[in-house]
């Protein structure tokens, strides 16, 4: 009987650890698609706020469309601000970038941003100025857009179209 009762012990013992374990493994999923949502919420956000604060500023509009596409053309001081503007906006892009890599950003997601970024790089003046940062930025983004680039032109967004 008492053997009977300790077996008894141990089975349901067991099962309490399989619950357990059931239920840490859901709470875990949840908690897994909550900072994949907060990720994401974070770079739509940052790249929002970097998209606002030009737009709000004619003359950043100008030094940016005119450095997409021949930044050449830019005065020193303009050329500063284009470098700025651009290492702000590239440093969202290898963020979301680096979501991707690391699961966070769905390969659904993934295809919108990585056309944005390859077709913001795809212009002559923006991918002079890749050309003169990239080693700023991480190995696996580097190849991800020396890869890209010129590959993927039909499906290449641009950051906008026009001059300013």
């Amino acid at each position: 009987m008492i053997e009977t009762l300790g077996s008894l012990g141990s089975f349901i013992g067991g099962f309490g650890v399989i619950i357990s374990v059931v239920y840490l493994a859901i709470q875990i999923r949840q908690n897994t698609k909550s900072l994949s949502s907060a990720a994401y919420q974070q770079i739509v956000t940052s790249i929002s706020d970097w998209s606002r604060a030009v737009a709000m500023d004619p003359e950043a509009v100008r030094i940016v469309s005119s450095g997409i596409n021949d930044d050449g053309l830019l005065t020193p001081a303009e050329l500063a601000q284009f470098d700025l503007l651009m290492v702000s906006l590239l440093r969202n892009y290898e963020n979301v970038h680096f979501q991707y890599l690391s699961g966070a950003l769905p390969e659904s997601s993934w295809h919108g941003w990585s056309s944005r970024i390859l077709g913001t790089l795809n212009n002559p003046g923006s991918l002079s100025w890749w050309r003169r940062q990239q080693g700023a930025y991480s190995p696996s983004f580097q190849q991800f857009v020396d890869l890209g680039i010129g590959q993927h032109t039909e499906t290449a967004i641009p950051l906008w179209t026009g001059n300013a």
